[in-house]
């Protein structure tokens, strides 16, 4: 933060703040990175990186702008040919996926923690 800080500006370090934040939760700051990489390198934003400026923005109430994001992630994710094109990626992160859930206990953990493992199948 402090190279930002002194003025320094590029699409990686927009990036990596952006997710750094995101990761640890700070969704405030995540923002702040993720809008200036969205508005000064928008010809460097990854399909993953509008997904999680998305994720940033619905988090700290920004409904709009969120759909927009995910309007930009879709297009980009929907472009057969692309590196980043996966249908059925796009459709389980946007949450469009018809299904069948099942949710198991998993007993991997020592006593006292869990995880739960998901299973779903995509109906077609």
């Amino acid at each position: 933060m402090k190279v930002a800080e002194a003025g320094y500006e590029s699409a990686e370090l927009f990036s990596k703040l952006g997710d750094a934040f995101y990761y640890n939760a700070d969704y405030t700051e995540a923002e702040m990175w993720y809008q200036k990489l969205v508005e000064k390198y928008p010809a460097d934003v990854t399909p993953d990186q509008y997904f999680r400026y998305a994720q940033t923005l619905r988090a700290i109430k920004e409904y709009d702008k969120s759909l927009e994001m995910i309007k930009r992630y879709k297009e980009l994710m929907s472009t057969e040919g692309t590196d980043y094109y996966n249908g059925t990626t796009a459709e389980v992160r946007t949450g469009y996926v018809n299904g069948t859930y099942e949710i198991q206990r998993l007993n991997v953990n020592t006593v006292g923690y869990s995880d739960l493992h998901l299973h779903f199948t995509v109906s077609n």
